[in-house]
């Protein structure tokens, strides 16, 4: 019953996609409004607010979800530089 998942979470898959689209487009929002002085940039500014506040409590949802489930290990032919790297941006990112 104990034993190591295999892949990770669904819920933590779709939060994982739903973000990185999040923040594609936040992406493409803040270069059209940068590159905008027109009647769109106040509309990209009340899209760019909103989006900003969602990618936030998604962030927070999947932090719960990371550490409410278990994670599969790492592939045992990772180099070991890789290996390193993994665990330390996880110290590096926690508060």
């Amino acid at each position: 019953m104990n034993a190591q998942p295999r892949f990770f979470a669904p819920l933590a898959r779709l939060l994982h996609w739903l973000m990185a689209l999040m923040i594609i487009a936040m992406l493409f929002i803040g270069a059209g409004l940068a590159a905008s002085v027109s009647e769109r940039h106040e509309w990209l500014i009340h899209l760019h607010k909103p989006l900003g506040i969602a990618i936030l409590a998604l962030v927070i949802v999947r932090l719960v979800v990371r550490f409410s489930t278990r994670q599969p290990p790492l592939p045992t032919d990772l180099p070991l530089w890789q290996v390193l790297a993994a665990k330390a941006s996880h110290l590096v990112c926690m508060p």
